[in-house]
């Protein structure tokens, strides 16, 4: 095995298609070892994948363990900084072709990955491969491939699938892209970002990725000091993403994106909080960054509902009203 501490690689850029980026912070080892196990179990040559496990400062080390997999594994520990300063670490230190970013406690569905390799083969100028994610036992490939010449032309017609794990992307030049540094949900400011970057995207209807639902997440925390970060977070990434679009000129696939964070958001204050002061006062600062009232487009039936409703005081009164009850 490979200790790096800050450091890159030995591996030759040529001779790897991915780079498989673990995050790791106080989980069970068994866990890890499963998750690397299904990784290596994937129709991919050795000298073609790179495992690169962050530990982002666990209170124990899963060194020991992972000496099994002889020098297979790339292990880097760091001070904790939580998951975007771990995935970001990940990403200076990569040497892939392509980019797959696996949370330790899940693991990669091998037989169905396996698909996603010889897709990337035969479609060598691929930006980003999407598939889907699971919490149960997978389903067989559908086979069903769909092709977007780039990723603003995806966003603007599709809802997106934030999960940073989720897909197979190319790996991004150091201090193109990164992931915001000490907020929660930073998929969902990271993966439009990266899509509106990129050309040649993939969507494989097929189930690669197992996600494993754990009580411990940070979304099923409910204490008021955290739900107030949660919806800050929250709120920053629509106004940076709202300023990219505007920063790049109209962009339809960031803004439709954003109008679907601001209905999220709205939602999540009013199930969170149940406040309608709340609910007001965090309204007036989008307000001020033009993004409330929502914009009534039929990106879906259920947004277009929520647009209309949210547009007038008594139904937001009424709708928390409902959500604290």
């Amino acid at each position: 095995m490979q200790n790096k501490q800050n450091t890159t690689s030995g591996f030759k850029k040529d001779e790897i298609l991915i780079s498989f980026i673990i995050t790791f912070y106080n989980l069970p080892v068994s866990m890890l070892c499963e998750c690397v196990e299904s990784i290596i179990a994937i129709d991919l040559p050795e000298n073609e994948r790179e495992i690169i496990v962050i530990d982002d400062g666990s209170d124990y080390s899963p060194e020991e363990s992972l000496k099994r997999y002889n020098n297979n594994i790339i292990y880097i520990k760091q001070d904790n900084g939580g998951l975007s300063s771990a995935r970001n670490k990940g990403l200076s230190v990569c040497k892939g072709e392509y980019v797959q970013f696996v949370d330790a406690d899940d693991k990669i569905i091998s037989s169905n990955y396996s698909e996603c390799i010889r897709i990337l083969k035969r479609n060598p100028g691929t930006g980003i491969l999407l598939f889907k994610l699971t919490t149960e036992n997978a389903k067989q490939p559908r086979g069903y491939i769909q092709k977007t010449k780039n990723g603003s032309e995806y966003l603007a017609k599709h809802n997106l699938r934030a999960s940073a794990c989720g897909y197979i992307f190319r790996r991004i030049e150091p201090g193109n892209l990164t992931f915001t540094a000490g907020i929660l949900h930073e998929d969902e400011e990271f993966t439009p970002l990266l899509f509106s970057m990129a050309t040649n995207i993939i969507e494989y209807d097929c189930e690669c990725y197992f996600y494993r639902k754990r009580n411990e997440s940070i979304t099923h925390k409910s204490d008021k000091q955290h739900v107030h970060k949660r919806l800050n977070d929250i709120e920053g990434i629509i106004t940076r993403l709202n300023s990219y679009a505007e920063a790049k000129g109209i962009n339809h696939g960031i803004k439709r994106r954003v109008s679907q964070l601001c209905m999220d958001y709205i939602y999540n204050i009013m199930t969170l909080t149940g406040s309608y002061k709340e609910l007001e006062k965090r309204i007036s600062r989008l307000k001020e960054h033009g993004l409330f009232p929502i914009a009534t487009t039929k990106y879906t039936w259920k947004y277009l509902i929520f647009s209309y409703l949210t547009r007038y005081k008594l139904c937001r009164v009424i709708m928390c009203h409902i959500f604290k009850s």
